[in-house]
């Protein structure tokens, strides 16, 4: 069975050892307590994973997720954040990795959630 894969015909899948992250992206929804993370990642002929993590000032998980075998080039997910305040700084934290190696690229934003009044 041939695979399907949903890219631009000038964008070469590169193999495993090539694939990275080009971006991240979260944008905290106006009610302050969910996010919405964008993932982009290299063209790839073997399909990556992604784990999400989110923390917050203090360094404590607020926000987990993982992404198994990606298949397209943009991945979006809204991640729920526990123990939610009013105004807080968080920081997004994504790995790419292929089955159960070690992450083989990592990405950093930072972005502060604040509620709507």
């Amino acid at each position: 069975m041939q695979e399907i894969f949903f890219f631009e015909q000038y964008d070469a899948p590169l193999p495993q050892e090539e694939v990275r992250i080009d971006h991240i992206r979260a944008e905290p929804y106006p009610d302050g307590r969910r996010v919405r993370v964008t993932v982009a990642v290299t063209p790839f002929s073997d399909k990556p994973n992604l784990t999400l993590t989110i923390k917050d000032a203090k360094g404590d998980t607020v926000a987990e997720a993982e992404v198994l075998e990606v298949i397209t080039l943009v991945t979006e997910l809204t991640m729920h954040l526990s123990n939610a305040k009013a105004e807080e700084d968080y920081t997004l934290h994504a790995e790419l990795y292929f089955e159960t190696s070690d992450p083989q690229d990592e990405r950093q934003s930072n972005f502060t959630a604040v509620t709507e009044r």
